[in-house]
């Protein structure tokens, strides 16, 4: 026969294991009597090596890395989510996401907050804004990047109330 033809494999890799269960599992050291969480149905599985002690250790480490204090200085790293319907192809590029967010961002060594972004939709190309922040000193901001209190909620007038609900009363403000 004529033309091209593309051949796929179904295969898994597998990083210190030999029967990968996931198209990517990595698993880090240690005997291993039980493997829960490598029987969740997922495409990427990342067991960490097996703790023995009581401090806390990263299992997963994602680095986002600015050239300088001036180039690069307001870039931001974040773990993207996407959405695609694959009947037929569309869905949003960027729906949301977790980013880490320099809070001095001319500063060495900056203090972090961790931001989270939703998508209002409307294309594949409409880009997500930030909707919810935890600041480097605690406070949390919903509706807000800047929270001046433990628990800030900023509604615009014309977003209505904000509701508080406990054992089926509500209270609003």
């Amino acid at each position: 026969p004529t033309g091209t033809r593309n051949v796929v494999f179904e295969s898994k890799v597998g990083i210190g294991t030999v029967s990968p269960i996931g198209r990517l599992n990595v698993r880090g050291t240690g005997s291993y009597n039980s493997l829960v969480s490598e029987t969740i149905a997922s495409d990427v599985i990342i067991t960490s090596s097996e703790m023995t002690d009581t401090a806390y250790h990263s299992i997963l480490q994602l680095v986002s890395v600015r050239q300088s204090l001036t180039t690069g200085s307001t870039a931001q790293g974040f773990l993207g989510f996407s959405t695609v319907d694959d009947s037929n192809g569309q869905g949003i590029r960027d729906a949301a996401r977790i980013a880490i967010v320099n809070e001095q961002t001319s500063t060495r060594n900056s203090s972090t907050a961790l931001s989270f972004w939703t998508n209002p939709g409307g294309s594949n190309t409409t880009a997500p804004t930030q909707k919810m922040r935890i600041s480097s000193n605690g406070n949390v901001g919903i509706g807000t990047i800047s929270p001046l209190k433990p628990l800030h909620v900023y509604a615009p007038d014309n977003g209505g109330n904000i509701r508080l609900t406990r054992a089926g009363t509500s209270e609003y403000k």
